[in-house]
């Protein structure tokens, strides 16, 4: 995704033109440049604590899951600067045949560190060659033991601030919008300066707060970024609790600028929930959609769908128990039906949801990077295994229902979903929960075709699923049942 800088050309006229033909010319305008956050290569990261006086610490160090990893080593690793910067490089191999496609970590030694906070900045390297340095940072904290504690100092990961994280979409001045955890809540954060970017890509955003115990919502700031030029940022948050105090780090995450938009627009997030999100995505087959034409599949025992990814129709069946039911065609690029059999205005105004919510159940996990989605990662709660992670999905301009959210719980170590968690609305305080059970490979794709419902609820089951199926010419205009007929499932369950 490199891409090269904005470049600004002018033209001078040749002597043979004379004063007549020239006038004053105005500079072009710059190319507004598009901003994307990055997402974090640091997946998981454990402290090791050495015994010793003064206590000595290393970090186990696991890049993100984004796909079989090989070889993880570490290049370089300097000492804390005096803003408590910490620089390392690590680089991956490419996945081997043979070797086993589980992560491997990279061990930081760090020696001993004073109590305070400390920027771990984590860059990728070289191997293999042409891939795209970038850099991850991670916040750090070293306090005073606890009572009781033999150790001088305890280091452990600082847990992030920033909860949300978009852009607005103004070409013209794009902006960065940040909403922090909840312990911020009752207080108000105000920007007092944002520096131009060092030599190194980093900028600089000084907060403040202050206590306003009328403010109950979520606190966020807002402030235009300053990035003038093509290229990957490290956007780092300092904040000053008092008006004389100190600032301090209280979390960073990349940003990525190009000239031209991007392809294809993606939903919106921290940088650890845009990683565990691509984890998801990829387990399910995300790269493999492009190459999906056409799906059929069976939505709970009574609607049969489908969908023709390139012809833009869906076909909806809803079925009686004597095999009867409603016929329905809809558009989805014009939104609306071009058959409705038999003629029933309420069916006909459901056809577009029964679309949207059927393919959703059957396709969550490849769906996650859709635009229009705000990602988030929770806090574990009691209870969790230590490897599965909480990845909240809102929605904000799209779908029929933007108001629901989603929480799914992942597996770190594949992206695998394992239940997700249904909230109708923002208030909603139990929620109604489904596992994910049943994966089978349906072409390209490993989608969960059994949901065993968590409490209360029913199990929804997707049957009859297929990819790539051969249709009959009528299957717009038939006016009667006709998909029980259409393919061959292509879920084979996993031995």
């Amino acid at each position: 995704m490199k891409s090269t800088p904005c470049l600004l050309l002018t033209c001078c006229l040749g002597a043979t033109l004379t004063a007549q033909t020239s006038r004053p010319t105005t500079p072009a305008e710059p190319r507004p440049l598009h901003l994307q956050v990055l997402p974090t290569w640091v997946g998981e990261l454990e402290v090791e604590t050495m015994e010793s006086a003064p206590p000595q610490f290393a970090l186990q160090l696991t890049p993100s899951g984004l796909a079989p990893l090989g070889r993880v080593r570490l290049q370089e690793l300097k000492a804390a600067d005096a803003d408590g910067r910490i620089q390392s490089t690590i680089s991956v191999s490419t996945f081997v045949s043979g070797m086993r496609p589980e992560p491997r970590r990279a061990r930081l030694a760090l020696g001993s560190c004073k109590t305070g906070r400390y920027l771990l900045e984590v860059r990728m390297g070289d191997e293999p060659p042409n891939q795209r340095r970038s850099t991850s940072t991670v916040l750090l904290e070293a306090s005073a033991p606890q009572a009781g504690s033999s150790w001088a100092t305890r280091l452990r990961r600082a847990a992030p601030a920033i909860e949300g994280l978009y852009l607005e979409r103004d070409p013209a001045k794009p902006r960065v919008v940040a909403e922090l955890a909840a312990h911020w809540r009752g207080q108000a954060i105000t920007v007092d300066s944002v520096a131009k970017p060092d030599a190194a890509h980093r900028i600089r955003v000084a907060l403040t707060s202050r206590p306003a115990p009328g403010e109950h919502g979520t606190a966020s700031v807002s402030f235009d970024p300053g990035i003038t030029a093509a290229g990957d940022y490290t956007v780092e948050l300092w904040l000053r609790s008092a008006p004389d105090g100190k600032l301090e780090p209280i979390d960073a995450f990349g940003l990525h600028a190009q000239a031209d938009a991007p392809a294809i627009e993606r939903a919106s997030g921290t940088p650890e929930a845009l990683a565990l999100a691509t984890a998801v995505a990829r387990r399910g087959g995300h790269t493999g959609w492009r190459q999906v034409d056409n799906l059929v599949f069976t939505f709970a025992g009574g609607r049969r769908l489908y969908w023709d990814r390139r012809a833009g129709k869906v076909r909806v069946e809803v079925l009686d128990g004597r095999g009867r039911g409603q016929i329905t065609v809809y558009d989805t690029a014009a939104r609306k039906n071009t058959l409705v059999h038999p003629a029933s205005r309420g069916v006909a105004r459901s056809a577009e949801g029964v679309w949207i919510n059927d393919t959703y159940w059957l396709l969550a996990p490849l769906k996650v990077l859709d635009a229009g989605v705000r990602l988030a990662v929770e806090a574990p709660r009691e209870g969790d295994d230590k490897h599965t992670a909480r990845l909240r999905l809102r929605f904000h301009g799209v779908g029929l229902t933007p108001q629901n959210q989603y929480v799914l719980h992942v597996d770190r170590r594949d992206g695998q979903v394992l239940r997700w968690d249904y909230f109708p609305t923002v208030d909603t305080a139990s929620p109604r929960s489904w596992a994910f059970a049943g994966y089978c490979r349906v072409g390209p794709l490993w989608l969960s075709l059994s949901r065993p419902a968590v409490g209360r609820g029913r199990a929804i089951e997707l049957t009859d699923v297929a990819v790539n199926v051969t249709a009959p010419a009528d299957v717009w205009t038939r006016r009667e049942p006709m998909l029980g007929a259409v393919g061959t499932p292509g879920a084979n369950p996993r031995k």
